[in-house]
C-alpha cells in the first residue's frame, strides 16, 4: 500500500479547499515570514543600498548585490513550498511525489540558511568599517534593516531545516513500517503444525 503523506504536508480530512486556518500552522507562518524578510532586505538595499551611487557597506557592491540576490531567491522558495502547502490542502494530486518534495525542501532550506548566514556576516563586517558619519540617515537605516533581517533570516530558515528534517525522519520511518506490514515474509504468525494422530480411530459419515 501506499505511504500516507507526511504530516508536513497532510492534506486536512473533509476539507474541499484552502481554510484560512491552516494559516496557523508553524510551516505556513515559517513561509510568509521568510517572503517578507526576503522582500525588506532586497526592497531596502534596492531603494537605499547606494548613496550616489556608491554601495553604503563601504563603497563594497558585492555584498549589496549578494544580500538583494539572497533575499530574492529566499523569497522565490518560500513562496513555491508555500504554493505546494496550498495546492496539497486543497487537493490530494501530491501525495505520491510528497517523498521528493520533502528532500528538496530539506536541500533548499539548508542552502538558503547558509546564503543567508553569509550575507549576514558580509554585510555586517562590511558595516561595521563602513564611516557612519558619511552615510545619511535614510541609507543607515537601509542597512541596518538590511543586516538585521539577514540574521532573522537564518533563524527562519533553520526553523524549516528542522521541520523538514523531522518530516523527511518521519516519512520514512513510515515507509519502512508500510513495507514491512505488506511483506508477506515478516508477518509474525507461527508456522502451522500437523496435531493429527494416524493411530486415532477413523469415523465415517453416513448419509
Amino acid at each position: 500500500p501506499n505511504s500516507p503523506p507526511s504530516l508536513m504536508y497532510q492534506p486536512r480530512q473533509g476539507l474541499t479547499g484552502f481554510e484560512l486556518s491552516n494559516c496557523l500552522d508553524v510551516t505556513v507562518l515559517l513561509r510568509v515570514l521568510q517572503m517578507v524578510s526576503g522582500v525588506v532586505v532586497y526592497g531596502v538595499l534596492f531603494a537605499h543600498g547606494k548613496q550616489d551611487g556608491v554601495p553604503v557597506f563601504d563603497g563594497k557592491a558585492e555584498p549589496l548585490h549578494f544580500a538583494e540576490g539572497v533575499g530574492v531567491f529566499g523569497f522565490l522558495v518560500a513562496f513555491a513550498y508555500f504554493m505546494l502547502f496550498v495546492v496539497n490542502q486543497a487537493s490530494s494530486t501530491l501525495v505520491s511525489h510528497l517523498h521528493t518534495i520533502m528532500l528538496t525542501d530539506l536541500f533548499l532550506s539548508v542552502l538558503v540558511a547558509f546564503l543567508w548566514l553569509i550575507a549576514a556576516c558580509w554585510t555586517a563586517n562590511q558595516w561595521d568599517k563602513t564611516d557612519k558619519s558619511a552615510v545619511e540617515s535614510s541609507h543607515e537605516h537601509a542597512a541596518r534593516t538590511a543586516v538585521a533581517f539577514c540574521f532573522i533570516s537564518v533563524f527562519l530558515w533553520v526553523g524549516s531545516v528542522v521541520i523538514a528534517a523531522k518530516a523527511y525522519r518521519s516519512d520514512s520511518l513510515r515507509n519502512k513500517e508500510y513495507q514491512g506490514a505488506a511483506d508477506p515474509s515478516t508477518t509474525p504468525y507461527a508456522a502451522f503444525e500437523d496435531t493429527h494422530d494416524p493411530s486415532a480411530p477413523q469415523y465415517q459419515e453416513y448419509a
